[in-house]
């Protein structure tokens, strides 16, 4: 092997090592972090639900420990409450209601049958029924119908529009309701007494 032929593939092996040797430096090197450009946003401050005027007024009933299911669906109600800015009044077993229509005349009694208009939801907002959407009001015996609903009912004269907030125990307690009611919910009804039958 001539001498220009040798000083050719020593170069070349040179070259090849000095290649080798920058693919190793680029795989161990770890890659720089990506620089973060937008600032990450502040964590919002948290709302104290109770600071309102409102609040203040309905945390007198709130149960910092409850004991109980009963105690567990007030605090639920109470929340939702102040939340949605209504402010409830509550009657001895433990409804809350809103009356948002005085009627006239004279309040059915649980013997009375009477035309309702009505719409049922869950405090998600997510409504499970609806005398309104299917353009047909429920007339039934006020006492038919579940405890809180039927004390709501009691409530209103003809002409009257409620909304009620129905703790689990005056509605549908643990067990629920085959129709997709879970046991232990607390539920909400916009309810319009339309007449009294009888």
């Amino acid at each position: 092997m001539n001498k220009s032929k040798l000083c050719i593939l020593l170069t070349l092996l040179v070259m090849a090592c000095q290649n080798k040797k920058t693919e190793t430096t680029m795989e161990t090197t770890p890659a720089p972090a990506p620089v973060d450009t937008v600032a990450a946003a502040p964590a919002a401050p948290a709302v104290d639900i109770w600071a309102s005027e409102l609040g203040a007024k309905l945390k007198a009933e709130y149960i910092a420990n409850p004991a109980n299911q009963a105690e567990t669906d007030q605090n639920i109600i109470l929340e939702h409450a102040v939340k949605n800015n209504m402010d409830v009044k509550r009657t001895p077993s433990g409804l809350y209601y809103v009356m948002e229509k005085e009627g006239s005349g004279k309040s059915p009694k649980k013997e009375n049958n009477v035309a309702i208009h009505y719409r049922g939801y869950f405090l998600d907002g997510r409504e499970f029924d609806s005398s309104y959407k299917r353009n047909s009001p429920s007339e039934l015996k006020v006492g038919e119908y579940v405890p809180g609903f039927a004390e709501g009912i009691m409530l209103l004269k003809p002409g009257a529009k409620v909304k009620i907030l129905i703790p689990s125990g005056l509605g549908y307690g643990p067990m629920g309701h085959p129709a997709g009611i879970p046991g232990n919910t607390v539920l909400g009804f916009d309810v319009e007494l339309l007449k009294i039958i009888k």
